[in-house]
């Protein structure tokens, strides 16, 4: 038996109404083909069907057998035969059994027309018949007419049916529609659409793929996701594809177009969005051409990719990156990160953080700021601004030397050539371009100071190794030579209860950038948990600690706390040693505490312990930014170089084999070129990261927080107590954050500034 909450039918339809040029009707056939469905299959065999054409209240305007009435069921039944849940059949062809009466064009003076059907696969008299679908509405237009017919009927008289044909003879029904297309049909003259002024649709599987509508100037296209959609009013607008579930393509002004992707915008005139994710082109003719959260707002701005870039300026140009901004008249970035090029023809061809703000002028390299019209500035990696001080001006920070040369051999020796200079030439400090300038070098002022001009650079941040206390300071000193950052921002965080003697709560700005995070597949020390190395984006600056917290700096915080934690948990003593035996939480507390000392908005929700990277306060760093500011650039297993044979370990890292199995004073050690001590060894580094085996496999590679659940938290760095291979800079290990011992501290990091 049939059952009612399966059953299935599709048709389409093609009139054939007749009208002579006196307009008296003439009977005609209305040919139909439909699918019906059993228990979700297609049905096969003798079906037995009933068909009546009715208005919008139901009133039957003809049916197969002549009954009339409104809302009530024809008598008599047509027996077609069902192939595949397919079948076909001639309505008002009074050739067939029980098709009583043919169909009159008269019918179609209704403003609606719908075509209802009844359905029963048990023949007559048992037979219980259902009525199949929804009522479904016939629009008489002129499209599928059959032309090759046409020279054998008069011409309509009717406007409403001008087109349609007088009498057809020997019309065989069946070859009009059919999967292979429609019979007699020429491409370039006939067509499949309206002449009434309605939008077609193309569905699949009940749902829109294509919407064409019609509008008096250019018409609408619209493909892609059914909710896609063009603002009302709206003409010429195209979106091809793309679209899905709450991110939906919209165009909202004239000609607008968006080629694919996820909720993009075009919302000026002739304004387009290529794909991608969350784009807006929103000036007159802007265009993004794909990336992600990308704006062009001023008039024929354009934004190629990237992320989070905008083009304010009409004309202006971003060519990629991330978080770049062309905000003046013509103004371009070519990429990079962080960039900004304000005024008007200004240019910043990429790095990071650079800053074009006077017309025409240049800035590149990195924190560059061309601020006046005319000017150039280039940066070098020292992270600090270098910046104009008036117009036309050409401004370099080159920390490496800056060198003029004539020609140069493969050997990489070159003359100095000539340099000729309009103005006044002005130079604080000349280098020493041998032995022989000695005098020069560095403006050091005897040989105590600087014993040769390899050392003068360091002058500036250990005088001498005369000025050093110790034998392990000694050679602190000495060893500066070339690996210390020079103009890195320092802050130093003030804790009144700091006891004296005691080292500063010093925090060193890290800049936003991209690095690689994990081990390759070369390094024999490596573990699985490691890889695969991947590329990470850090997007905001930070402050990290530039020593793990001390025994002296946890008493000055944590003195008279609320949660009865200890001020002196350390298995270790010593004011300046790192503070050890805290367990995740203690330091969460400790850091909403200092927060709340400098009137920041604590990091972390101590009844949930959720995290808020919103928030100005302090922190335990992710994993990520722990790796990012250990690395201070390096791509090595360790952040001083690869050390194959663990032979310079020992001037960077307390670890078993040198730290007397026990922690030692922070900052003994050599840094890392950013300035960070004991990033390797000491003590394990709690991080706010869940720990998993296989997070690196995540595709989040942008400011990456790990795992949304776990129960262990990541460490980070080796101990005192831990090989050489277990304080590479990509080691990882992890402990229950409740976990308390004598080898686990932490290191604080804060959002910048």
């Amino acid at each position: 038996m049939f059952k009612r909450t399966i059953r299935i039918i599709t048709g389409f339809f093609v009139s054939m109404f007749l009208v002579s040029l006196a307009g008296a009707a003439v009977p005609g056939i209305m040919g139909y083909q439909g699918r019906v469905m059993v228990n979700g299959s297609p049905y096969d065999g003798t079906g037995h069907f009933k068909f009546a054409l009715v208005d919008s209240t139901g009133l039957i305007l003809w049916s197969n057998d002549g009954t009339s009435g409104t809302n009530v069921e024809p008598g008599n039944a047509v027996s077609l035969s069902v192939n595949e849940g397919l079948f076909s059949l001639g309505l008002g062809d009074t050739s067939l059994t029980n098709m009583d009466d043919e169909i009159t064009p008269d019918v179609f003076s209704y403003p609606e027309v719908y075509l209802r059907v009844w359905f029963s696969s048990t023949p007559p008299p048992a037979e219980t018949f259902e009525q199949l679908s929804t009522d479904q509405r016939i629009l008489v237009v002129g499209y599928a007419m059959e032309a090759a017919h046409a020279g054998e009927a008069d011409q309509a008289a009717t406007s409403n049916h001008a087109d349609v044909a007088d009498a057809l003879t020997g019309f065989d029904i069946t070859t009009l529609w059919g999967l292979t297309g429609n019979a007699g049909t020429t491409p370039g003259t006939d067509f499949l659409g309206t002449t009434d002024n309605q939008a077609l649709e193309l569905h699949v599987n009940s749902q829109r793929v294509m919407r064409l509508e019609p509008k008096s100037i250019s018409p609408n296209v619209i493909a892609g996701n059914s909710g896609n959609s063009v603002t009302d009013g709206m003409w010429g607008a195209t979106i091809s594809g793309g679209g899905q579930g709450g991110q939906l393509n919209q165009v909202t002004a004239h000609y607008g177009t968006i080629g694919g992707g996820r909720q993009n915008t075009a919302g000026a005139v002739d304004s387009t969005v290529g794909g991608g994710f969350t784009n807006t082109a929103s000036g007159d003719r802007a265009t993004v051409s794909g990336g992600q959260s990308n704006t062009a707002s001023g008039n024929y701005g354009t934004v190629a990719g990237g992320i989070d870039n905008t083009v304010e300026g009409e004309y202006g140009n971003v060519a990629g990156g991330g978080w770049n901004t062309s905000s003046g008249s013509r103004a371009t970035v070519g990429g990079g990160q962080g960039n900004t090029a304000s005024g008007n023809y200004g240019t910043v061809p990429g790095g990071l953080s650079n800053t074009a703000e006077g017309g025409l002028s240049f800035a590149a390299g990195r924190r560059a700021k061309a601020l006046h019209d005319g000017s150039f500035v280039w940066g070098d990696s020292t992270n600090a601004d270098i910046e104009s001080t008036g117009e036309n001006q050409f401004v370099v920070r080159a920390n490496g030397g800056t060198f003029i040369h004539g020609d140069m051999d493969v050997s990489g020796t070159a003359d100095v050539g000539n340099l000729t200079v309009t103005g006044t030439l002005t130079a604080d400090t000349f280098k020493a371009k041998d032995a022989d300038h000695a005098d020069l070098a560095d403006q050091a002022t005897n040989a105590d100071q600087a014993a040769n001009a390899g050392h003068a650079a360091s002058a500036g941040h250990a005088a001498s190794a005369d000025q050093a206390t110790d034998a392990d300071h000694a050679k602190v000193a000495d060893s500066v030579k070339g690996k210390w950052p020079s103009g890195w921002d320092v802050i130093t965080v003030n804790l009144p209860n700091l006891a004296a003697g005691a080292k500063p709560l010093e925090m060193v700005n890290i800049n936003a950038g991209v690095f690689k995070m994990g081990s390759p597949d070369s390094d024999p020390d490596a573990f699985d948990w490691e890889k695969p190395q991947h590329g990470v984006m850090i997007t905001k600056d930070y402050y990290m600690g530039k020593y793990e917290v001390t025994q002296a700096q946890w008493v000055a915080v944590m003195a008279g706390n609320p949660w009865g934690i200890s001020t002196t948990p350390s298995g270790f003593s010593g004011n300046n040693h790192p503070v050890e035996q805290v367990n995740w939480y203690d330091c969460a507390r400790f850091c909403n505490r200092l927060s709340e000392m400098e009137g920041r908005t604590p990091v972390y929700d101590l009844s949930t312990w959720a995290i808020d990277y919103e928030a100005d306060g302090y922190r335990m760093p992710t994993e990520a930014e722990w790796e990012n500011a250990c690395r201070a650039g390096t791509t090595t297993r360790y952040y001083w170089g690869d050390d194959p044979s663990y032979t310079e370990i020992g001037d960077y890292a307390w670890y078993n084999s040198n730290s007397s199995s026990q922690t030692q004073e922070a900052g003994l050690k050599l840094p890392n070129a950013w300035g960070l001590y004991d990033m390797s060894g000491n003590v394990w580094e709690w991080c706010n990261d869940w720990y998993s085996s296989t997070y690196y496999t995540i595709e989040n590679k942008i400011d990456p927080t790990g795992p949304t659940t776990g129960s262990n938290c990541v460490l980070r760095g080796g101990s005192w107590i831990n090989f050489a291979r277990n304080c590479r800079s990509a080691d990882r290990s992890h402990d229950s954050p409740g976990y308390r011992y004598n080898y686990i501290g932490f290191r604080l990091l804060r959002s910048y500034p």
